[in-house]
Formats: structure tokens, sequence, C-alpha cells
């Protein structure tokens, strides 16, 4: 992790046009408070029902049993397109929370939600730009926080509109702070709420000695498989030797199969979740979603922060069993020591010292549809926690390339996010700003 108008009514029970809930012989509340929904108590049996009436909203719109009347969703394709490169940060109006927000997303495809993801254990939801009363998840008291513990981040499955299924990554209370890949379950996958009670633990990895270096990264790569960056267990300078054992979990981007976690993928180098190894502390990393391409950007030690990028291909993916050097290496510098064997090591495309920063924040390549020049570009993001800026660069043949600082000023740049249509966010521990077509 880094370092150091009118109010849309909620439902008071969401989604129980499909499930049911005992009331004493209707002796409970009945009205939900939407005001679409025809609300009913069985008298023989308490049962309260909630069933959307389309009829008694506006012409054209439907009744939610979340929001209430909406207009038919438009989707990403209606979002208009601004020639040119030129870009600028458009702040977002979504309030205060009590902890720092950490990583944001949406399901694939989603134009109109955003849901933004707090560190103490909070996943809000925010509908065209306002945020509800009520946490889309709150499993605070499962999560320990504070430093560089916490709720990390969150993953919705590819078929989410379907299955309602959404993954996180956390530090958990049990275990005192072993990390944490869970799946929860939204009931209605348009609706407002996951369940808390659905969880279903894929993957723990201890991490009780130290609260530092917890990675914190999920997201689906574009093999179907769940990726997750965990983080060499902390202390300074990998005490465990984690980033070097092909054995531990820690210090590597891990690839699992959500639907059957304990088996290991097929192609994963050492018949176990391992993916890649000799990281860190890869706080953040992504796909390029046009190409299949991996950056990983890794906290360093005391002196230089790095970018890796490796290639897609042959597959969807980038090649599995890539050693990233941590801690015989920290950037392309032998660490600790003056010459050091770097045969069987892959090197960063970039790094940056700690006079200009001391913890790397991983971005996303922009590939959204509002700016199309630039997504065309293929322009890589990044951030600095400590220094607030916001940096660019493109990959040609495996080299960095056009690198430019567009932002700076930010304060502390603690992740960027990707909406349902690949636009742009870059998060910071005050709030949310979204890339839009400048000046």
């Amino acid at each position: 992790m880094f370092r150091a108008g009118a109010t849309l009514a909620l439902a008071a029970l969401v989604g129980c046009a499909a499930n049911s809930e005992p009331a004493a012989l209707c002796s409970g509340p009945v009205d939900d408070g939407v005001a679409c929904t025809v609300d009913r108590c069985d008298p023989a049996t308490g049962v309260v029902t909630h069933v959307p009436d389309d009829a008694s909203c506006p012409p054209g719109q439907t009744c939610s049993p979340a929001l209430g009347c909406v207009a038919p969703a438009a989707g990403c394709d209606a979002l208009p397109p601004v020639a040119g490169t030129a870009i600028r940060l458009e702040p977002l109006s979504l309030g205060s929370f009590a902890t720092a927000l950490v990583d944001l997303g949406a399901p694939p495809g989603d134009a109109h939600r955003l849901f933004l993801v707090e560190q103490e254990g909070r996943i809000w939801l925010a509908v065209d730009g306002q945020r509800l009363a009520t946490p889309y998840l709150d499993i605070s008291g499962r999560v320990t926080s504070g430093g560089e513990r916490g709720l990390f981040s969150l993953a919705f499955h590819p078929a989410f509109a379907s299955n309602g299924k959404l993954y996180v990554n956390y530090t958990a209370v049990a275990g005192s702070g072993d990390v944490v890949v869970s799946e929860f379950t939204a009931p209605d996958p348009a609706g407002a709420a996951a369940d808390p009670a659905s969880e279903r633990v894929l993957l723990t990895v201890e991490h009780s000695t130290y609260s530092n270096h917890n990675g914190g990264r999920v997201a689906f790569g574009p093999d179907g498989y769940l990726y997750v960056g965990v983080g060499d267990g902390g202390g300074g300078g990998d005490p465990f030797g984690s980033g070097q054992s092909t054995a531990s979990l820690l210090g590597k981007l891990l690839r699992i199969d959500a639907a059957s976690p304990a088996a290991p993928v097929p192609g994963n180098p050492f018949g176990t979740a391992v993916y890649h190894w000799g990281l860190r502390n890869p706080w953040r990393y992504s796909f390029d979603r046009l190409t299949g391409d991996l950056y990983i950007a890794d906290v360093g030690q005391n002196a230089w922060e790095e970018v890796d990028f490796l290639a897609a291909g042959p597959g969807p993916a980038p090649p599995a069993g890539v050693n990233w050097g941590w801690n015989v290496m920290e950037g392309t510098h032998c660490y600790g020591a003056t010459t050091c064997n770097q045969a069987g090591l892959a090197l960063p495309v970039i790094e940056y010292g700690h006079d200009q920063g001391c913890s790397i924040t991983g971005g996303f390549v922009y590939r959204g549809p509002v700016m199309p020049d630039l997504a065309a570009a293929g322009t890589y993001f990044y951030g600095e926690y400590c220094s607030g800026w916001v940096r660019s660069l493109q990959i040609a043949g495996g080299v960095a390339t056009n690198p430019r600082q567009p932002f700076s000023g930010l304060g502390n740049v603690t992740s960027f996010g990707e909406d349902g249509c690949g636009e742009l966010y870059v998060v910071t521990a005050a709030g949310i700003s979204r890339l839009a077509p400048g000046p």
C-alpha cells in the first residue's frame, strides 16, 4: 500500500421483490420509502413484499426497488467523444469520508455507477454522481485498518450483471492482519447493496508479523482469472526473503480461479497461486484493457520507485513465471551491494529516485470512449503518494517513451480507478477527480 432535486429514496430493505422478510403478523413497518413500489404484508404469514410498479412512474421510466423511478440507462456508447489529447482533472463532489479513499471501480459496461472503497472497510455507491446514504458493503468489523492496513480494493466478476459477484482484498482482524481475498454477492446486481453475510474466503496469506507491505489490488485479467498483488511481508529489506522464495505467497503477483481457488491455475509456474515473484510491494498494478499488457508499480525501499511492464502473449495475458528482482534489485540497481547476479531478472521499464518522491502509485492505460485520441495513444498514468504528482508514459517496443507530468500538487495519490466504460479517475486521500478533456 502507500506509505506511510431530489434526494434518492433508499429502500429500507433492498431487493425485497425477490426476497421476503418475516414480520409479526404485519405489526411492523411495511412501507419501504420508495414511492413506486407496492408494499404488502400477508396477514396470515406476516411476510412483507415490495413489488416494483413501473406504471406508477412517468412515461419512459421504470421502478427500481433501490432508487425509485429512473430513466432507461444509457450505455457507454452514449458518452460524447471529444477530439484531442489535452487533459484536466475534474473533481467529483461525493462528500466526506471517515477514512481515506483507496480505490474505485464499476462493473464492466456500467455507465452510471461508481463504487468507492474506504480504507476502514466500507464500499460506497455513487449513482450518476450522487453518493447514496448507506454503504453498499460494510465489513469494517472484519478489517484491521490504519497505516498500510485496511480494505484495499474491489473487482467485479466479468459476469457481475448476471451473477452479482464481487471481490475484495483486505487485512483481517482474524489472523492479526493476514491478507484475505474474499468473494461477496449482491442479491440484485442492479441494486444498492451487497450481502455482508455472503462472504466466501478464496485466499488467506499469513501477514501477522509486520503491518506494512500488504500489496493490495485484486483484478480480473484478460484471461478471466483473478489476480492478487501481495507485498513481501513487511519490515525493511525483505527480512523473510519472501521476494525470491517461490514457495512463499508474499512478494508476489498471484493468479487464482475465483470459481475454484484451491486448484492451481494451469500455467502457473510452480503449481501454486504464484504467477510472478520478486516484488516488494505491488500496491497497484493493471492490465491494458485493449492489449492485455501488464503494468506493475512496485514501491521501493529507500532509493528507487519503479514501473514494471510485460507485454501480453502468447494468449490474452502476459507470460507467467517472471522474476521482477526484489530483493536482489531495487529498480535497476543492486540492493545493498555494488554488484549482484542479475541473471533471470526482469528490470523495470522506468524508475525514479527518492529525490522525486517516496512511494509510487500505479494507474492505468487510458482506453475510455470520451477521449479517443488519447485512448489511441495508449498512455499509462501513474502517481506519487508522497509528492502528489501524476505522470504518464507510453510504451514503444518495450521501452518507455513520451514521459510527461501533467498534474502536480494533488496531495497523497492513493490510487487510480476505471469506471465501467474505461474512463480514468485519480484517487487521493481527500477525494476523487476524473480525467477529462482539457484544457
